[in-house]
């Protein structure tokens, strides 16, 4: 599946995705059974695609949060030895590798101010050429599920998309650190769930895109249906 969407010239980005909330969220409390099984999977996956192209990227893991921690400095901690790991077992398998572009997520994929500081502190250590941050945006909150009178996408919505794709673009763009955004939509994205009108998605897809271009963030769509029919390809 790989080989046939980069043959049509996609890019592809390959992360282990549910294994983050069923066997890497047990890190704090079986630190090197997890660390064992994360390393081996990485080591795996490097070495089955280190002479693909450049167009193919790794991210290390998928929204991570960590069951039994003991706060947010031992998340902290456990995030940075997740993505320095990472980084370490693929650079190390050799070949296109050793400079294939790799994509970092914040804890939880969080687009939060602090998340993002953490993550800065973590390229600045790690001091590779070829990292790429990442975060996940689903909108302002009560838009998003449509609560607390929230229906339209308003000042307020805009606003937090602004705010956002501002701090991104300070923390990373700016830098000269790429940016992916590797999930968006709103929180009636799954088919069937009409939780956002569908003009008012629109307004905020428009924007969205829109303002994520002038801050130079790649995006991606998260759709689990609702956009592209996968039965009948349209």
């Amino acid at each position: 599946m790989v080989d046939w969407a980069l043959a049509d010239h996609f890019y592809v980005l390959i992360n282990i995705h549910h294994d983050s909330w069923q066997w890497i969220t047990n890190l704090p409390t079986q630190h090197d059974a997890v660390m064992a099984q994360y390393s081996a999977t990485w080591s795996q996956i490097a070495a089955a695609f280190r002479d693909e192209p450049r167009s193919l990227l790794f991210e290390s893991v998928n929204e991570q949060s960590f069951t039994g921690s003991s706060g947010d400095a031992q998340n902290t901690s456990l995030m940075y030895e997740l993505n320095s790991t990472f980084r370490t077992l693929v650079r190390q398998s050799g070949g296109a590798n050793a400079t294939r572009l790799l994509v970092l997520p914040t804890l939880g994929t969080s687009p939060d101010q602090t998340s993002v500081n953490h993550l800065v502190d973590t390229f600045t250590q790690l001091n590779d050429p070829n990292l790429v941050a990442t975060i996940h945006y689903y909108g302002f909150w009560p838009f998003g599920v449509n609560i607390a009178g929230y229906t339209t996408f308003d000042a307020t919505s805009q606003q937090d998309v602004t705010d956002t794709f501002d701090r991104l673009y300070n923390a990373f763009v700016a830098k000269g650190i790429p940016v992916i955004i590797g999930e968006y939509g709103l929180l009636g994205f799954d088919a069937g769930t009409n939780t956002v009108e569908q003009g008012e998605k629109l307004k905020f897809f428009e924007y969205f895109g829109y303002y994520a271009r002038y801050r130079g963030l790649t995006t991606m769509l998260w759709d689990n249906g609702q956009h592209f029919n996968r039965t009948t390809l349209q």
